[in-house]
């Protein structure tokens, strides 16, 4: 008896333009996630330096030759208007040091804080190349940000974050209202000093009269001509 013998061939599926379509999207969206990597950090650089230089130099922050009192309530205000337009990053990071002063001086916020920023860090880690998935679920990014909160809230409730938040925030408005109120910080504009002769005829008597243009530093934009009669050689 002849015993029956049976080919088994294996056939191997060769890749179809489909896959290759698909392999070479996967990698043009792994290059796209880092462009946007990079570009995501070099904004942020960007944005820090453009803040490094809004801050205005400390030595002119503090110079105690421009803090006075004004003679009006209108001079308060307007002088608040400018300082403001001009201190912003100042008062922004005073209060940020006020904030960090207020964290340090409490351990339980400190640890409350750590445990937030680890948590944080970690998202950031696990969902800057795409969001979490759970089998086919896609997990938003703010909802992982929202449970970060969540879980230290009951340590920052323990460690009266209010009390401590309210006190640096009250101090910090108060030194800021301070500081914007008395700096005085108008541009004064020095005047150079003329001299000028002018001729004159009174009573069929010739006189010289000396005229000095001055500046006077406490009143910008604004000029004092001060004359002084100068006898004639002849009498």
């Amino acid at each position: 008896m002849m015993q029956d013998r049976k080919a088994v061939i294996v056939i191997q599926p060769t890749p179809t333009q489909s896959d290759y379509l698909q392999e070479v999207m996967s990698e043009y969206t792994g290059e796209d996630s880092r462009d946007v990597q990079c570009a995501t950090n070099f904004r942020a650089f960007h944005d820090i330096r453009a803040w490094s230089k809004a801050v205005k130099p400390w030595c002119e922050f503090f110079r105690l030759s421009q803090f006075g009192f004004s003679s009006n309530i209108n001079g308060y205000i307007t002088r608040m208007k400018k300082n403001f337009n001009q201190f912003m990053a100042n008062y922004a990071l005073i209060s940020a040091i006020l904030m960090i002063c207020g964290i340090i001086t409490s351990f339980w916020l400190l640890l409350s804080s750590i445990l937030l920023g680890i948590l944080v860090y970690f998202i950031y880690t696990k969902t800057k190349n795409g969001p979490i998935k759970i089998g086919t679920e896609e997990i938003p990014i703010w909802i992982l940000y929202v449970a970060a909160i969540f879980i230290t809230l009951p340590l920052f409730i323990y460690a009266e974050v209010g009390y401590i938040l309210y006190c640096a925030i009250g101090i910090s408005i108060i030194l800021v209202l301070i500081h914007a109120s008395f700096y005085n910080n108008e541009t004064i504009t020095a005047l150079p000093e003329v001299n000028v002769e002018v001729m004159t005829k009174v009573d069929d008597q010739p006189h010289v009269a000396a005229a000095e243009i001055t500046s006077n530093q406490r009143i910008s934009s604004k000029r004092h001509v001060l004359f002084h009669d100068i006898e004639d050689d002849d009498n």
